[in-house]
């Protein structure tokens, strides 16, 4: 068998496994309880969270003030609490949380008061081995 034969036949025979490396597992998708957010979420394509392997992947949740709150706290203890409750919902903790992103968008730096709020729901900053990280 000539060289050139031989390899176009080893390409043939690694091209599925070549395939299967990189293609999706299987996931579970959290979609909300809230028949109203759900709604949304079934039009938007849009979850609460997607689990794969022992990985879970949270969406996004805004903290945003209700009428007459003065204070973004109670913005920021819903959001936690709705993270919660999610982590919950996909059999998991605070205690399993490895990383958090955080948009802060307000021209006053709003950061301390959500880290409050974070920190009064979860221990994230008291467990050893965790570093902190602050906004450049």
């Amino acid at each position: 068998m000539s060289m050139a034969r031989t390899a176009a036949l080893a390409a043939c025979l690694l091209a599925p496994a070549a395939a299967e490396a990189g293609s999706r597992q299987e996931a579970t998708v959290l979609l909300s309880e809230d028949p109203a957010e759900r709604k949304f979420q079934e039009e938007w394509g849009y979850a609460d969270a997607i689990v794969a392997g022992d990985t879970i992947y949270l969406s996004g949740v805004v903290a945003g003030s209700r009428p007459g709150e003065a204070d973004l706290k109670p913005a920021f203890q819903r959001a936690f609490e709705k993270i919660g409750g999610v982590l919950k919902r996909a059999g998991a903790s605070w205690d399993d949380v490895v990383d958090i992103t955080s948009f802060h968008t307000a021209s006053r730096p709003r950061w301390p008061r959500s880290s409050r709020s974070r920190n009064s729901i979860c221990a994230i900053r008291r467990r050893p081995g965790r570093r902190s990280a602050s906004p450049a």
